[in-house]
This record gives structure tokens, sequence and C-alpha cells, in this order.
């Protein structure tokens, strides 16, 4: 949950049940938290959570004032905005099958057509 209250900023993990909350405390545990001297995560308990949020469904949160979330279709979107706005051309749909360099230049080749271009970025879509 992402928010601003009283003036603080940042992106809270809450957690509805003690057990999500012992996962909260052992990420705050981390070593990598420790080991890049990383300060900025404060774990939270109900009293702290309702004096922000109002609410004391929850337990407890892990509370980063040094972090957000941003919505990643709409930041995609954004990006893609800002490269047709610079006049970049964008294939979607378009396997590629080929990559040539010719020139300075390199050819982009799919099943059914090709384009030449002096700079190509492939974006795709990862599953993790």
């Amino acid at each position: 949950m992402a928010f601003n209250v009283i003036g603080k900023k940042g992106y809270a993990t809450l957690a509805l049940n003690e057990r999500r909350m012992d996962d909260l405390i052992e990420m705050e545990k981390k070593p990598a938290t420790r080991l890049f001297g990383y300060d900025k995560m404060q774990l939270w308990d109900k009293a702290k959570l309702k004096q922000h949020l109002g609410s004391d469904i929850y337990v407890g949160g892990l509370y980063d004032s040094n972090s957000g979330h941003l919505h990643p279709l709409n930041y995609c979107l954004g990006l893609a905005k800002a490269c047709l706005d610079l006049g970049v051309q964008i294939y979607e749909q378009s396997p590629v099958v080929d990559l040539v360099e010719k020139s300075g230049c390199i050819e982009v080749k799919t099943d059914k057509s090709a384009i030449i271009s002096q700079d190509v970025i492939f974006s795709h879509q990862c599953l993790y």
C-alpha cells in the first residue's frame, strides 16, 4: 500500500495476521538489507499503523520511507508515448527471426517483412 499520510511518503507492506507479520519481520532482517546499509525500513505494530491509517484491521506492517509503487502497464504506456513523441516507430506482434548487420545499420527480419534501422530495442514480456 503506497501512502502519503501527515507528510510521510513511502510504501508499506501490511500484515492481516501474525503469520504474515512474521514474514515481514524476517524480510526486515534479511542480510541484504544489513549488508548494503539500507536503513529506510521500519517495522510498525498495530498501534503505529492505526495512527497513520486510522484502521485497526492490520496487525502490523513493514514501512519503507524511501520506496513507492508504480503501475507497470501505465509506466510502459508512458514510455511508449514518449518514444512515439520522439519519432520512434514501434512494431508489435512481430517476432524477429534474424538480425543482419549492414553498413552500420541493422536489418531486422520477421517471417513476413524486414526493416533497416540504426538503432533497435528489443522488448518482450518476461515471465518470472
